[in-house]
């Protein structure tokens, strides 16, 4: 009886801790995510101005207010040199979409129905005819949702255009708290220093320890191996001679980001496809190009992310698919650091209790 009565107690536990997490990404997270964000960065930039621009003759909010104009102005700068070396790339793609599925997809589908067909024809020519009539629905229907797909995406834009105005105030508001974060931080830390309990504080503390340590080298350790394979992905494409090579090899380097899935889910499906078309040399190109990025990320990955991370690959597609699906895009990276901040906390409570 007390087994039943403690599991019942562990699963409310849990599940109130569950609810709250929930209820708190869904509601609080979208309000309050500029502030985190800029207590993040505040505490970067206040370690850099700790550590390299202690002497300065200058007062911390002079120096501070140059950091954070700084950092920001190389992300924003980033950010518009990212969109001016893609949105060109990107209208044209989609312009030319129905033109590049009629001219390349529906050949290469039609071919592989034709050798089905061919195959069937042998055993039963009642069902090769009626393969040929399901492939010409489905080619129908696939021309039909490029068009649409096409077309839809032009139309929304308008939708997302009206978005900037509420992105620009929250990047506004983010910049002012991180500057004024940043220049009041050791004010700031003395406070919660004061008026929070023990362990509160020193959940804080681990908080502050593993989130500045393991969460940015899991952040910084996926985000050089998405740039690596992206860089190996544009040149060997380019080197195959294919259009779109830019945007394809970037829309493969974010399907990497997915745990056991990575560039083989669309590299071997693709070289397959080519080779059953008899186009030998792409097959063996594709082929070659994917054993050459799984190498050198093998080779790579330990290294560069190192053992601290520790998470299984099941445990990490789990929090990603839950993160993107209750937070989106800022959820996809952020329930895997939150899961492998509490992984670290959780060890280090235990081996405290050990050790005592």
């Amino acid at each position: 009886m007390d087994r039943k009565k403690q599991f019942l107690m562990n699963m409310a536990y849990y599940g109130t801790i569950a609810l709250i997490l929930f209820l708190t990404v869904k509601y609080l997270l979208p309000v309050f995510l500029p502030f985190a964000a800029a207590a993040v960065i505040a505490c970067i930039l206040s370690r850099i101005h700790q550590k390299f621009f202690r002497w300065v003759p200058l007062s911390r909010k002079y120096t501070m207010l140059l950091l954070v104009t700084a950092g920001y102005g190389l992300i924003i700068g980033t950010v518009i040199l990212a969109v001016k070396l893609f949105l060109p790339m990107t209208g044209d793609f989609l312009v030319k979409l129905p033109e590049f599925y009629q001219d390349k997809m529906a050949p290469a589908v039609e071919a592989v129905s034709d050798r089905i067909e061919q195959m069937a024809f042998r055993k039963d020519p009642a069902a090769a005819a009626q393969i040929g009539e399901a492939v010409d629905r489905i080619l129908e229907k696939l021309g039909q949702g490029f068009t649409e797909a096409s077309s839809g995406i032009m139309r929304s834009l308008p939708g997302y255009m009206a978005k900037i105005p509420a992105l620009v105030i929250q990047w506004v508001v983010m910049i002012i708290a991180t500057y004024f974060i940043a220049a009041d931080y050791d004010q700031i830390i003395r406070f919660l220093k004061r008026n929070l309990p023990e362990k509160g504080w020193n959940l804080c503390c681990k908080v502050k320890k593993y989130g500045l340590h393991t969460i940015a080298a899991y952040l910084k350790s996926y985000a050089l191996l998405m740039l690596l394979t992206f860089v190996q992905l544009w040149a060997g494409l380019w080197l195959l001679r294919i259009p779109y090579a830019g945007w394809i090899s970037f829309g493969i380097a974010v399907f990497d980001i997915l745990p056991i899935v990575g560039t083989g889910g669309i590299l071997l499906p693709w070289a397959a496809v080519s080779g059953f078309l008899g186009n030998y040399s792409l097959a063996a190109g594709i082929l070659i190009l994917y054993v050459v990025i799984t190498v050198i990320r093998n080779i790579l990955e330990p290294k560069i992310v190192g053992k601290q991370i520790g998470l299984h690959p099941l445990a990490a597609l789990i929090s990603m698919f839950a993160g993107a699906r209750l937070a989106g895009v800022t959820g996809l990276f952020l329930f895997p650091a939150a899961l492998i901040l509490w992984m670290n906390i959780r060890d280090e409570t235990a081996s405290r209790i050990k050790i005592k």
